[in-house]
Formats: structure tokens, sequence, C-alpha cells
């Protein structure tokens, strides 16, 4: 069942979607297996993907790079979840929900910045050898100030266990 939001970026930024409340959700099936993730996964990921890989390495070792290069690139893509819980995201702007993200910080996630001051990635531990496509975004006008509270001692636990 989704849960019914109304995102800031639909009601405060200039675009030419319909404006109201209540028209957007926290979906739980971002990563999922919605069946053109499951087909993009499987061509990355799958036979296609390793014969491609195969070609690509190939092609590299003999010095043609330039054929190399358009090819299709398997390493791209994916969107498979390999965390124990994936996030909800919202059904407008694709950005986690912040309770998410603060279980998701005191799991060892990190927070990083972009150059954007609105908003920040969140990325699984380095150990984990994975990062989530398509990432994880936090938006800070989704933010409330005790969620920012609760961010920042999230993140302190993280860094000092």
């Amino acid at each position: 069942m989704k849960q019914k939001s109304t995102c800031p970026s639909r009601v405060n930024e200039f675009g030419p979607w319909e404006r109201g409340e209540g028209l957007d959700a926290w979906e739980t099936d971002r990563w999922g297996t919605k069946l053109g993730r499951a087909i993009s996964w499987w061509y990355h990921n799958g036979p296609i993907g390793n014969f491609l890989r195969q070609i690509n390495r190939a092609l590299w070792e003999r010095g043609w790079h330039g054929l190399r290069n358009r090819l299709p690139n398997p390493y791209q893509g994916g969107t498979q979840w390999r965390w124990p819980r994936a996030p909800r995201t919202c059904s407008f702007c694709g950005c986690a929900h912040p309770d998410d993200v603060i279980q998701l910080l005191e799991e060892g996630w990190r927070l990083e910045r972009t150059t954007k001051g609105y908003k920040h990635y969140v990325e699984p531990p380095r150990s984990s050898g994975w990062s989530p496509v398509p990432p994880v975004k936090l938006y800070g006008a989704r933010v409330s100030e005790a969620q920012v509270d609760r961010i920042n001692v999230a993140m302190r636990k993280g860094r000092h266990p």
C-alpha cells in the first residue's frame, strides 16, 4: 500500500505538472521487480552483459579502443537493491524518505554532499562493494528540523562506533 504525500518540488517548483495536495506517494518498489527494471538488470548482469563484457575486454586488449567505445556498456545500469531493506521514495522527485535515510545512516551508510546545497546522496558502506542504481538521494526540503537532529546523531554514531 502506498502512503500518500505531497512533494514540495511539485508545489514550489516551476513546471508543467499538476499542482495540489496528496498527488504523490511514498513508493517501496523503486529498486524492485518492475518489468522494465528486471529486463534492464538482466541485460546488464545476465548472459548478454557477460558476452558484451568479453567482447569489450578482448577489443581493449587488442588496442581497438575506438570500436570498444561504440558497443553498449554493460557496466552501467542495473536496478537491483542489495541491502536488506529498501527505502521508500517519492513518486514525483525520487527522494528517499528521511526516516528511511536515518535508518540507513544508523546501519553505516554515508551522507555525501553535492554541488547543490539542497541535495545529498546516501552511499552504502565501502565494504559492501556496490552502489544502488538509481542512487539514493535526499532533498533538504523533505527534512524537518527534528529529522535533521536525528540525522546528525546517526552520522556521529556511524563515525564513532
